[in-house]
């Protein structure tokens, strides 16, 4: 009895010991795979935190950047195993609600309510939520709706036109201004080495906040 006791305390011991290996491996793994950079002071490739849009959309087109795409300045994702993370909708521009059948809804926010909402053809049918409702009750209802069973996953999104990309050598006004509408945008480095990188820029009272840079360190054949 006393040596099965040990040898399952050994099992437990060994099992710790590998989850935190993999783990380790795991982060080395990123760290060698990707150059990764958080920036929130001073300036990061020309972009200095702090600028204004315009002054963004400058420093970015120096960089040449062919074009930008609006990104969500929050990042969650919402399950049964996390519903307290359904507070950070409040925060969010977009969010889309899907299941495993199929489902998606897209809800659109501003002023503290839905402005729009848009279905997949799985959710046509759907009424769960509607133009005009407001955020709170919103995460009220995804509340209910994950305690009564339903596997819902939610993330958010950002509302654009076409395909999103703002085209950066001489966008029409219309165009710039719909882009400053956002706050955090997306683009790709095409010329960083061995194969581009990609930037994103978090804007906080219209004046640059955040910077995030990730780069695949080597080429994958």
């Amino acid at each position: 009895m006393k040596c099965r006791v040990i040898d399952r305390a050994m099992a437990i011991t060994l099992a710790l010991i590998m989850s935190g290996v993999l783990y380790a491996c795991q982060k080395t793994k990123e760290l060698v795979l990707f150059e990764r950079n958080s920036v929130s002071r001073g300036e990061f490739r020309g972009l200095k935190i702090g600028a204004t849009k315009s002054e963004a959309l400058d420093a970015i087109r120096a960089l040449g950047v062919y074009a930008v795409h609006p990104y969500p300045a929050v990042k969650f994702r919402v399950t049964s195993e996390n519903p307290e993370d359904l507070t950070k909708i409040i925060e969010a521009e977009g969010i889309r609600v899907t299941d495993p059948r199929g489902l998606e809804i897209d809800l659109f926010f501003d002023r503290g309510g839905v402005t729009s909402v848009r279905r997949s053809v799985p959710a046509k049918g759907n009424t769960w939520f509607h133009e005009g409702e407001r955020m709170k009750d919103v995460v009220d209802k995804l509340h209910q709706l994950i305690r009564e069973g339903q596997e819902l996953e939610v993330f958010p999104i950002v509302q654009f036109e076409g395909d999103g990309w703002t085209e950066l050598k001489k966008p029409p006004a219309d165009v710039l201004r719909s882009l400053q509408r956002y706050q955090a945008w997306t683009f790709e480095l095409n010329n960083d080495k061995p194969v581009g990188a990609f930037m994103e820029v978090y804007f906080q009272n219209e004046r640059l906040s955040r910077i995030e840079y990730r780069r695949l360190r080597f080429a994958v054949e």
